[in-house]
């Protein structure tokens, strides 16, 4: 309903003008629509407005938002931020932009420091290897930290390190296990993971014995050609 005005005439009391009774109808119309918007119908609701010059941003239209603080809870579908740089803290040196296709960029004390793409994570620094902790399940008491070498041990190329695919345990130095020939066992479980039969020694009774002709290994089993006779003292070292 557009805003009803209450004809008052030309100059006063020149008959012209809206009765008191239809002044009255045009004043609860007007107090009506405005109930039936900021409120209820009979009761309006509480709303705070400004208190200095601002602009009242409208929910069904496109608004710049200046120094306000948006909520938990308050974006019901999705924020577009088209590209612009999301700051996260209060000197604007950390933030999240998504300004190339496909790639996020996760900036730290003012650098791009973290790259997200599909599949790829890139983890940069400002002068200290590169590190990822990973920690236990218990109160995260300890961790395991996987850290980049110092740039002096490249000599100009990367290293690529491929996950074994296989499950077990991987080995950062060598892991020795000891067993006893019965004459007929041949099969025995390793330790890590080791798919290559070169990244293994065995000896028995302290003689190396040479890999693929006197065993073989496949994924975390070592089997002997010939089964080591009853109590021939077996030594396997993995690398």
């Amino acid at each position: 309903m557009a805003k009803q005005t209450i004809n008052i005439g030309t100059t006063a009391d020149d008959g012209t003008g809206s009765t008191i009774r239809a002044g009255g109808d045009l004043i609860n119309d007007n107090f009506n629509e405005i109930y039936g918007i900021l409120g209820d119908g009979s009761t309006l609701y509480s709303l705070t407005f400004p208190n200095a010059t601002d602009t009242v941003v409208g929910r069904a239209t496109t608004d710049t938002l200046t120094n306000k603080t948006l909520d938990s809870g308050i974006v019901s579908t999705s924020l577009d931020l088209n590209g612009n740089e999301l700051i996260l803290d209060a000197d604007a040196d950390t933030s999240i932009t998504a300004d190339t296709d496909d790639q996020i960029d996760i900036k730290i004390g003012g650098n791009d420091r973290i790259t997200l793409q599909s599949g790829i994570i890139d983890l940069k620094n400002d002068g200290a290897e590169s590190q990822i902790k990973l920690y236990c399940q218990v109160g995260n008491a300890h961790y395991t930290q996987i850290q980049a070498s110092p740039h002096a041990n490249y000599g100009g190329g990367n290293v690529t390190v491929v996950v074994p695919a296989v499950a077990g345990t991987l080995a950062l130095k060598p892991t020795t296990t000891n067993a006893t020939g019965d004459g007929s066992t041949v099969a025995f479980t390793l330790t890590n993971i080791n798919n290559d039969v070169d990244s293994i020694m065995v000896f028995l009774n302290g003689v190396l014995q040479r890999p693929t002709t006197d065993y073989t290994v496949s994924g975390t089993t070592l089997t002997f050609g010939t089964a080591p006779v009853s109590a021939d003292a077996i030594t396997i070292k993995e690398f």
